[in-house]
């Protein structure tokens, strides 16, 4: 630990105690700079910091003083930035709206609810999703929808049956969101990788894997990734589309953030597929309620059966009153109003962080931010060693995902980092870019102070 990182603790623990109080002037420069023996630049660092975070402030002529009804620096408030959770916050849920919708399902579907249900789903909550996903360019037949139990029941599915193609691999981007890869791993299923870039995939890469690689299916997340934030062009979701038919390769998408995206051009690869090889997946989890736990799959006919028997024999049937409920709050315009208020609130998310990042520029980061999404993920270059910034941001009470369990082993990496804004709202990821920023630049000076030390 640095000394201006040591100070800066020092002052904060004086703070919590009270041994500072509010309005009190704090220790003079060169007195801290004798206790910790280092210099009165290094103490002017550390003030600084704290004078950037409003704790404290400068008289002229007098020194520095704790601010009146200051708000306590993040180390020491008991509250966390949580950058890490897939979990969208509750300030942005619906609950009060969707209790009424419960209360009316109760009333509406009293039969329904005393016993098991279709296991592909009820079929006005399937006709109900049908109409709604007209509305993000998705035109079906009711009867292609079955409504899961999440997403992962569906992913986990369609990764066990048999398809037609009669081909046993999957195929995964890389870096990919890292429930997939688990399941994979522990059933045993062979899965090969293909790296995603911001600008999109290698399609000479992605053809040869087409045609040599033996691929069942390919899974991807063509809006606003998991962990990366990147999305598709239209154009990258024809040509992929066009290569899957040409080869015959199935593609499972996963559409998770539909919701939020404000490009209304931007249409999902299932609207580009002339031949059914697309199977889209649509959570209610992220911009809806986690608890739910309902998606919805749309099958291509020669997989709907085996899909369906499959999930009979995995749970019976998902959730009735859920499904009740969800139509019900669908068909009384609450979904989207609901819709519009989320994508508005990411959105504003993301240029702030967009904001907090190039006001805090640093060369050993590279950032990349959405337009809107539920992640953002940055890269470090190799001047610290990056798999101590979690553990380091963990004394501040910042979570951050280091990406590299978003990798199949041939891929591994672990210089990606995933910022999730679904928990941070605008003060909190000012605050937590701040730290990460800070934290970077305290492992690359305790580097560069060891590297001096082993030289001398």
């Amino acid at each position: 630990m640095t000394k201006y990182y040591e100070i800066i603790q020092y002052l904060q623990t004086e703070i919590t105690n009270d041994q500072i109080k509010p309005g009190n002037r704090l220790p003079p420069i060169r007195t801290i700079a004798q206790a910790f023996h280092c210099s009165t630049s290094t103490v002017v660092k550390a003030y600084g910091e704290l004078e950037r975070s409003h704790i404290i402030y400068p008289v002229p002529g007098s020194g520095y003083y704790l601010v009146e009804n200051h708000l306590q620096p993040l180390a020491l408030s008991q509250e966390i930035i949580d950058f890490a959770s897939v979990a969208p916050g509750s300030d942005t849920l619906p609950y009060k709206e969707f209790q009424h919708c419960i209360n009316q399902a109760i009333s509406l579907y009293k039969e329904e609810l005393f016993s098991y249900c279709d296991p592909q789903g009820m079929e006005r909550p399937r006709k109900t999703i049908a109409k709604q996903l007209q509305d993000y360019q998705i035109f079906t037949d009711w009867q292609k929808i079955v409504i899961t139990t999440g997403s992962q029941q569906a992913i986990s599915i369609l990764s066990s049956m048999s398809f037609p193609n009669g081909k046993t691999n999957i195929l995964v981007e890389q870096p990919t969101y890292y429930g997939i890869i688990k399941f994979l791993e522990l059933s045993g299923h062979s899965v090969l990788g293909i790296e995603r870039k911001e600008n999109g995939l290698d399609k000479d890469a992605l053809e040869r894997i087409f045609c040599n690689g033996n691929i069942k299916f390919f899974y991807t997340m063509p809006r606003f990734q998991n962990p990366t934030g990147f999305s598709y062009t239209n154009s990258d979701k024809k040509e992929i589309v066009a290569l899957a038919e040409k080869y015959d390769v199935y593609i499972v998408e996963d559409d998770y953030l539909a919701d939020l995206d404000t490009d209304h051009k931007a249409d999902p690869m299932y609207a580009f597929s002339s031949t059914d090889k697309v199977i889209y997946i649509k959570s209610y989890s992220k911009t809806f309620l986690p608890g739910l736990r309902l998606a919805t799959a749309i099958l291509p006919k020669e997989l709907l059966n085996p899909f369906v028997e499959y999930k009979k024999w995995t749970d019976l049937t998902s959730s009735a009153l859920s499904q009740a409920a969800l139509e019900i709050f669908i068909t009384s315009g609450m979904y989207g109003n609901h819709r519009k208020n989320l994508a508005k609130i990411f959105r504003d998310r993301m240029k702030c962080l967009r904001t907090v990042a190039a006001q805090n520029a640093d060369c050993d980061i590279t950032w990349r931010i959405p337009e809107t999404g539920f992640f953002a993920s940055f890269t470090t270059n190799s001047n610290f060693a990056a798999d101590r910034l979690v553990p380091r941001l963990a004394l501040d009470n910042v979570h951050l995902l280091n990406a590299e369990s978003c990798f199949i082993p041939s891929y591994k990496r672990s210089n990606l980092f995933r910022v999730s804004l679904g928990k941070t709202a605008e003060p909190q990821i000012r605050l937590g870019i701040s730290a990460i920023y800070r934290a970077i630049q305290d492992l690359k000076t305790t580097k560069i102070s060891k590297t001096s030390f082993m030289s001398f």
